[in-house]
């Protein structure tokens, strides 16, 4: 008599589910990671277009270049209200925004370096601060002279 030897044995069908639970590990990790690194890079983009908005309100409002030496805080409050900026929405929680008051303000800070000549160099340190998010380039308390 021939034995019918249809299917997959116990041993077969764990292997199986192993390598799946192994593969979708990877999967998962990887996606996390990819995730962390996308919000870090939105938040990258948004110091950058701090900084953009700040040259440019500098631009058009030259009184408050700094004198040689000097420096200036514009927070994102000024940036928004004077329509250079947008309201910045919080990429770890909708519908937040990352333009606070005080030692929750977001500003960029900028030092003119240039010594002397007519060429004025301009430094910017941005600060943004979000529910989970601090800029590296934040000082320990915010500028005095923030506008």
């Amino acid at each position: 008599m021939k034995k019918n030897k249809k299917g997959f044995t116990l041993v077969e069908l764990l292997a199986v589910i192993t390598i799946l639970g192994i593969i979708a590990t990877i999967a998962v990790t990887s996606l996390s990671k990819t995730g962390k690194r996308a919000k870090m890079e939105t938040f990258r983009d948004l110091e950058k277009n701090m900084i953009t908005s700040a040259k440019n309100y500098l631009v058009e409002n030259p009184r408050m270049i700094p004198d040689q030496g000097g420096n200036v805080g514009i927070s994102l409050k000024t940036l928004i209200k004077e329509e250079y900026s947008y309201p910045i929405s919080d990429p770890d929680l909708s519908g937040a925004v990352c333009n606070g008051e005080g030692d929750k303000a977001s500003y960029v800070y900028v030092r003119r370096v240039d010594t002397a000549g007519v060429n004025i160099k301009l430094e910017y340190d941005v600060c943004l601060k979000c529910s989970k998010y601090k800029s590296d380039t934040c000082q320990s308390s915010v500028p005095t002279n923030l506008k």
